[in-house]
Order: C-alpha cells, then sequence, then structure tokens
C-alpha cells in the first residue's frame, strides 16, 4: 500500500476522479503534468530517434550538411522554430503541414480507398458465410453513395438505396460509438482493479 510506485499511481488516479464530484485544483495540476509528460516524452523520442542519428550521420560526413537532403529540412526546422508571428514561421509551418499531409495522403489512399473497393470487389452471394459478408458489404457501400447523391430527389429505388444508406450509417456509427464506449470502460475497470487489488488488496 505504501510502495512509492504503487501509491503515486494511486493517488494520481483518485485525482483524476475528483473531477466527477467538481472541477477543482487537483485535477487541472494532474492534467497539466499528464500533458507536461506526454509533451516531453515525445520530444525526447524526436530528439532521440531523428535528430541525434542524423548529427552523428552529418558528424561522419561533413560534405552531407551542403546537400539538399539536409539542408532543406534544416531550414524548415529553423523556420518553425521561430517563436514570432511572422512570414517566416508561418512560410515553415505551411511547408511542415504540407510535407506531412503529402506523406499522410498514400496512407489515406489505401486504406480508406482502396482497401474499400477490394471488399467490394469479392464474389457475393449467399452459399457461404463469407459470400454473404460480402454481399452485406457492397449493399452497405453503394446504399451509403446513393444516400449521399444529391444531384436528384430520391424517389423510387433510390429513395430505398438512400434509406438503406441513412440505416447503414446509423449502424456503423453505433458500433463506432459502443466501441469506444467499451474501451472506456476497459480502461475505467483496470483502474478501479488497480485501486482495489494492488494498492487496497482488497480483491486477488
Amino acid at each position: 500500500m505504501f510502495d512509492p510506485a504503487v501509491l503515486v499511481p494511486a493517488l494520481l488516479t483518485l485525482g483524476v476522479f475528483s473531477i466527477l464530484y467538481r472541477e477543482n485544483l487537483v485535477y487541472r495540476i494532474i492534467e497539466h503534468v499528464g500533458v507536461g509528460l506526454a509533451a516531453g516524452y515525445a520530444l525526447a523520442m524526436i530528439i532521440r530517434t531523428g535528430l541525434i542519428p542524423r548529427i552523428l550521420s552529418a558528424a561522419a560526413d561533413p560534405v552531407a550538411l551542403v546537400t539538399m537532403a539536409l539542408a532543406i529540412p534544416a531550414c524548415v526546422g529553423i523556420a518553425v522554430s521561430s517563436w514570432r508571428r511572422n512570414t517566416l514561421g508561418t512560410v515553415g509551418i505551411s511547408v511542415a503541414a504540407s510535407i506531412a499531409a503529402g506523406l499522410a495522403l498514400p496512407g489515406i489512399v489505401e486504406n480508406l480507398i482502396l482497401e474499400q473497393m477490394r471488399a467490394t470487389m469479392v464474389p457475393i452471394g449467399l452459399s457461404s458465410d463469407a459470400g454473404f459478408d460480402s454481399l452485406v458489404v457492397a449493399i452497405g457501400v453503394l446504399s451509403t453513395m446513393a444516400y449521399f447523391s444529391f444531384t436528384r430527389e430520391p424517389r423510387g429505388i433510390r429513395g430505398v438505396a438512400a434509406l438503406t444508406g441513412l440505416y447503414t450509417l446509423m449502424i456503423s456509427f453505433g458500433a463506432s460509438f459502443g466501441y469506444a464506449a467499451m474501451s472506456r470502460f476497459t480502461l475505467l475497470i483496470g483502474r478501479f482493479l488497480f485501486l482495489l487489488r494492488d494498492w487496497l488488496h482488497l480483491v486477488r
């Protein structure tokens, strides 16, 4: 119960739970500590895995310091690190954000668009479980596309397809919300078990 490795997390957990009563100073302090630790850890990982290896590689090969592969990122980094609201800082942040968006775009296209297309381009039918699942996926994708088609008023078959797409979206959102709630309850149960088992030793 008095082990610092257990006592400190237990007190922090109780401090976070105090927000259930009302906003208080203890919760705000713990919140700031958590955000600060996360930011510090992220900064340390960036320095350790990104900055230091590049500095060491550049020190081993001084010619690489003048190459475009290091000169351009160095200029962008200097621009982003500018604390003042000036043109240099704005350009640096714009370049960094554009590079991040460009690097993320292929993954988004591959995971969200192409994978969805591959999931619908499979044999469908009622003869097997896999065929029935593929049929449900195809109906859900096509009906959702019909729901977001605003060129004409949904009537007849298009109206039925749009209504099916609406129900598909509601089921999808409900499943996503249920999964998120279940994961949060799992974390809550884990914290209660930590308090009752590891700290207070009331349960085994």
